[in-house]
């Protein structure tokens, strides 16, 4: 049987923890795109972490890169998973150097999409333009 090929785009984190002084490096995956099945469940997560009436911005932020990278990341470093996909970590600044790396993996993933519109629409407008013979 074929293994399936690991899903998401690489990147790697090298950063160094605001609360513990610790180096946390790693190679992560990243999917650029959620499904609304996962949307849906990583909202669940938050809201099974904070409630509906979170009082803390911290923890309202923590909770949301939390639950998305859930289900965002697909592939993890072994002291990501030791630390329970971030739960676990004293280092704010760790959850969001990881968040900000798989959005970047999403913003990327947009704009070649917008780009391959653009191409497309350039092309229509040259076919359209073309004297018909």
């Amino acid at each position: 049987m074929a293994t399936k090929p690991v899903e998401g785009v690489a990147f790697e984190v090298h950063v160094k923890g605001a609360a513990t002084g610790k180096t946390w490096d790693g190679k992560f995956r990243a999917k650029p795109l959620m499904t609304f099945r996962e949307q849906m469940l990583a909202d669940k997560m938050r809201r099974e972490f904070t409630g509906s009436d979170v009082q803390d911005p911290d923890i309202a932020a923590q909770a949301q890169i939390i639950s998305e990278l859930a289900f965002r990341l697909t592939e993890t470093p072994e002291w990501w998973k030791e630390s329970k996909g971030g739960l676990d970590l004293s280092d704010p600044n760790v959850l969001t150097e990881v968040y900000d790396a798989a959005k970047k993996v999403e913003v990327a993933h947009v704009k070649a999409l917008e780009a391959e519109g653009e191409t497309a629409r350039a092309d229509i407008k040259v076919a359209l333009d073309k004297p018909q013979a």
